[in-house]
């Protein structure tokens, strides 16, 4: 436990923003999550046009801090679901997992797979957790040209950001299909691969080697 005093810097409907110390770290306190905030759905649709577009993150940000309570929760998801933008459809990723719909939630995780071009890790994260092997075609597809990108030479920070795609994807990859080959990725990307991702990788191998050592085959171990 710190000793730091946090400072309010900033406040809105959906969220606080605390300076910790003098230091330049910042804690994000959403208000569904600490001051039990609801909203209903036909207030957040109301709004969504005039919200600008940092606000519609902020909002989903703070909104995607736990599981949808109720129905309104539902009908707000679901919402978010319809109209994006992508900055929101990647913080609403980790809610699909409380989808009623589960069949629903997969078809939206692997349309935004197949149609982004930013970072994908949130959606290979919450297909893997669904046992989405539907998703496996997809998967491949960026696998691949995460390798093509890596073999091209890039610049530091685009080299971290896709290494750390190409690792989570590989992991999900062996967490679907049981295919020992994304698991030796991960062991040989520990001699290749960034250093700044070091811990990452450890991560991530560690739940790849439990997933192994679990009996049966197959995507119904999950």
């Amino acid at each position: 436990m710190t000793n730091e005093t946090r400072k309010l810097i900033r406040e809105s409907e959906w969220m606080r923003v605390f300076r910790i110390g003098d230091r330049e770290e910042y804690v994000y306190e959403s208000k569904f999550l600490i001051d039990g905030l609801h909203a209903s759905p036909s207030d957040i649709k109301s709004k969504w046009a005039a919200f600008s577009p940092e606000e519609k993150v902020e909002f989903s940000t703070a909104f995607s801090s736990q599981p949808p309570r109720d129905d309104a929760d539902q009908g707000i998801l679901q919402f978010l679901m319809e109209s994006g933008p992508e900055e929101v459809w990647r913080n609403i990723a980790i809610l699909m997992q409380f989808h009623p719909r589960p069949n629903e939630a997969l078809a939206f995780l692997i349309k935004r797979i197949e149609r982004e071009s930013g970072s994908k890790a949130n959606y290979y994260q919450i297909v893997e957790l669904l046992q989405g092997a539907e998703a496996v075609p997809a998967l491949r597809r960026d696998f691949e040209e995460y390798q093509r990108q890596l073999s091209c030479g890039l610049g530091k920070d685009s080299e971290v950001s896709i290494w750390s795609e190409y690792l989570q994807c590989a992991k999900s990859l062996f967490a679907l299909t049981k295919d020992e080959f994304f698991l030796d990725v991960l062991r040989r990307s520990q001699k290749t691969s960034p250093p700044e991702l070091d811990y990452y990788l450890t991560h991530l191998l560690e739940e790849a080697e439990r997933i192994e050592a679990r009996p049966g085959t197959g995507g119904d171990e999950f």
